[in-house]
Formats: structure tokens, C-alpha cells, sequence
């Protein structure tokens, strides 16, 4: 028998992230990373998930109580990136790759843990 469900959570805040590149349209391959008060979130946008099934060209995050991510790193497939500011939440952001800047180094944003071990 069929049955249907209803969803009781509480309503959390979340960041959807839609992506149009130059010549790879869906941005396809593209990296976020979303920094809020808690800590990092990332994903990278691949729509395939296994043997014959896609997904949808967009990222969602869940930004649980934060009305606002601090921060959102986006790393094209051709390592030019951008970062935005004061995102906030329960919003669309469209990210257009011709407003990307080029060299993006892994290394300057995130810099390798010091060994720990004397």
C-alpha cells in the first residue's frame, strides 16, 4: 500500500548554488566551499550518481541556525576562482564563471597542518 509522509522538522536555513560557465555551461566539476561559524562545508558539482541516474546542475548546503555563510569559496574546473561575502541564506546564488579571477592555489587557503610531533 501506498502511504504518504509528512515532513515535522523545523525549518533550517540553507544556501543553493547554481553555476554558468564559459564554455562548460552547468559548471560541471566546480568546487564550493561554504565557511560559517561552525565550520567548512564542500562539495563539488558532479550530476551523475552511479549507473545510469543524474542529479540536478545545483549545490545545496545546510546552514542550519546561520541566516548568513561567511564565506563561499567557488574553484572552477579551470582553477580560476572567486569569493563571496555575506551570503545569505535561504537564497539562489548564481555564480557566473566570467566573474572569476585566475591562479587559484590551494595552498593560500588552505595551508597544510603543521606537524604536531616533536
Amino acid at each position: 500500500p501506498a502511504i504518504v509522509l509528512k515532513n515535522k522538522t523545523p525549518e533550517k536555513n540553507y544556501l543553493t548554488i547554481s553555476f554558468s560557465g564559459n564554455i562548460n555551461k552547468f559548471g560541471v566539476g566546480c568546487k564550493a566551499y561554504v565557511f560559517t561559524k561552525e565550520g567548512m562545508q564542500y562539495q563539488q558539482l558532479m550530476n551523475t550518481r552511479g549507473f545510469q541516474s543524474s542529479t540536478g546542475n545545483k549545490l545545496c548546503f545546510g546552514l542550519g541556525n546561520n541566516a548568513v555563510a561567511d564565506s563561499v569559496l567557488i574553484v572552477w574546473p579551470g582553477q580560476k576562482f572567486q569569493v563571496i561575502t555575506n551570503v545569505p541564506a535561504k537564497k539562489a546564488l548564481a555564480v557566473l564563471e566570467k566573474n572569476a579571477g585566475t591562479g587559484f592555489n590551494y595552498a593560500s587557503f588552505f595551508p597544510p597542518a603543521k606537524n604536531q610531533i616533536q
